[in-house]
């Protein structure tokens, strides 16, 4: 146990998983390791979290023996996120924007959405497997509220190395879409052209057609340091990411 107790100090020593929200199963592994109820609230109260704080979710915490007082403070966490996620949304789209450009030239806005983001080590476990991680990004709901057609192209003023254009999956077992990516890699993200409108705007078009009756997104992080894939960042600021999702007649 102590040897256990180690590891995970160790592991959130590091920066790669210092910089990962908690989620419920990490929860329920610091209870099960024998973590005092103060020290794992402390750890909720100073984390960024994706906790699940739906009935069945909170059901589950309680039959692993989650105590209520966490479970309370668990909710708690949930919705600071979610009004923090609010306003800074709100801010946001005062600042950056994505438009849809129709045939006649007229501009739709796509509003931002909430982003969430849920590491798994489903595969992590394979032996031979190279990659690490998985992370599944989310956003709610089954369908975006803006369509277009299978060629469409976008205006935005964010500059196009910190954006990336995603297929998005359905995740049946819940309200949401996602996108799953290991490391630097996802078979979801779809290629774009871009070209500098010379305005502080781009103009950007997927390379080729987009399927009929699926759903996109396009994922912006509000800055990108030197030296960073767009898709390790992401997955350590997923927190600071928004999409414009859409959906293609």
């Amino acid at each position: 146990m102590k040897g256990l107790l180690a590891a995970l100090l160790l592991g959130l020593a590091t920066p790669a998983f210092a910089a990962t929200a908690l989620d419920n199963q990490a929860v329920v592994d610091m209870v099960k390791l024998g973590l005092g109820s103060e020290i794992i609230g402390a750890k909720i109260e100073a984390s960024p979290n994706h906790f699940d704080t739906s009935p069945q979710a909170l059901a589950k915490l309680k039959k692993a023996g989650v105590p209520s007082s966490l479970i309370s403070k668990m909710i708690a966490a949930t919705a600071t996120n979610t009004s923090a996620a609010s306003t800074s949304g709100v801010a946001a789209s005062h600042n950056s924007s994505f438009e849809i450009i129709d045939a006649s030239g007229q501009r739709t806005a796509i509003s931002p959405v909430r982003v969430t983001a849920e590491l798994s080590y489903r595969k992590a476990w394979i032996p031979f497997h190279v990659g690490g991680p998985e992370t599944f990004m989310f956003i709610d709901g089954r369908h975006a509220p803006q369509h277009t057609g299978s060629t469409p192209r976008f205006i935005t003023n964010m500059d196009p190395l910190s954006v990336r254009l995603i297929h998005l999956g359905e995740k049946k077992d819940r309200e949401a879409r996602f996108v799953v990516f290991s490391g630097s890699t996802t078979d979801r993200e779809v290629q774009l052209t871009s070209k500098d409108l010379g305005n502080g705007e781009y103009s950007l078009e997927p390379k080729a057609p987009l399927q009929a009756g699926e759903e996109y997104a396009f994922l912006a992080m509000s800055e990108m340091p030197a030296g960073y894939g767009f898709w390790a960042y992401f997955a350590q600021n997923a927190a600071a990411a928004r999409a414009y999702d859409f959906g293609v007649n």
